[in-house]
C-alpha cells in the first residue's frame, strides 16, 4: 500500500522531523515518490519475491539487512502503516523489532505492526521505548490478547505489556504511560473531523 506510509511520513515531517527515511515494498516506492519529493523513499523488500516460496528466505534476509543498515541513522522508527499482513513480511517485521529493541530505538507501532503485536504480545512486552497506537477495533483485540478482556482499561493493557506506552485513538484520545505518574491523559482537540483508515 502506498497511501498509509505516505501519510505517516508526511505527518512526521510536519510535526518536526528533519529527515525522513521511508522504507517500503519496492512496488510502492514509485507511487510514494510521486506524491512528495520531501520523503526519502527506498525499497526494503520486493513483495513479489517475499511472497514467492522460491525467493522468500533470501528476500527476508535482504529485508532485515536493509533495516539493520538503516536503523543507525534513525532517532525513532514507525512500523506498520501500509505493510500488509503477509506471513513472511510479518515474520521479518518481528526480527526488525527485535533488532530495534537491542539498539534501544524508540518505536511507534501502528496498523499491521499492531496486528503482529496482537498475535505475539511478547514481541513488545516490557519495551518501554515502544508506543502502540490502536484504533477502537485494534484496541479491543489488543486488550483481549494481553488481558483476556476486550473491555480492559488502558492502564491494565499497558501494565500487561509491562510499561509499553499506549495511545488509544478515538473521539477522545487516551494516552497512558507509567512515567506519567499513573495518570490517563486525554486529548480532545478537534483535529480532523473524520479518521479514515490509513491516516493514523
Amino acid at each position: 500500500f502506498a497511501g498509509a506510509p505516505y501519510y505517516a511520513g508526511i505527518a512526521a515531517l510536519r510535526s518536526g522531523a528533519e529527515l525522513l527515511y521511508l522504507c517500503t515494498a519496492e512496488e510502492a516506492c514509485l507511487p510514494i515518490k510521486s506524491f512528495s519529493p520531501e520523503l526519502m523513499v527506498s525499497s526494503a523488500y520486493k513483495f513479489s519475491r517475499i511472497s514467492d516460496p522460491s525467493f522468500q528466505e533470501a528476500e527476508q534476509i535482504a529485508f532485515l539487512a536493509k533495516m539493520a543498515d538503516t536503523t543507525p541513522r534513525l532517532h525513532s522508527l514507525c512500523l506498520g502503516p501500509g505493510l500488509g499482513r503477509h506471513e513472511a513480511v510479518l515474520a521479518t517485521l518481528g526480527q526488525v523489532i527485535e533488532h530495534c529493541r537491542k539498539r534501544e530505538l524508540p518505536l511507534v507501532l501502528d496498523a499491521d505492526a499492531l496486528w503482529l503485536v496482537i498475535q505475539q504480545p511478547d514481541i513488545i512486552r516490557g519495551y518501554r521505548e515502544a508506543v502502540l497506537t490502536p484504533n477502537a477495533m485494534e484496541y479491543r483485540l489488543l486488550a483481549k490478547a494481553t488481558t483476556g478482556n476486550e473491555s480492559a482499561d488502558i492502564r491494565s493493557v499497558s501494565e500487561a505489556l509491562q510499561g509499553v506506552v499506549i495511545v488509544q485513538k478515538g473521539a477522545v484520545d487516551l494516552i497512558y504511560s507509567e512515567e506519567a505518574m499513573g495518570q490517563v491523559l486525554q486529548c480532545s482537540e478537534p483535529g480532523t473531523p473524520r479518521r479514515p483508515g490509513g491516516i493514523g
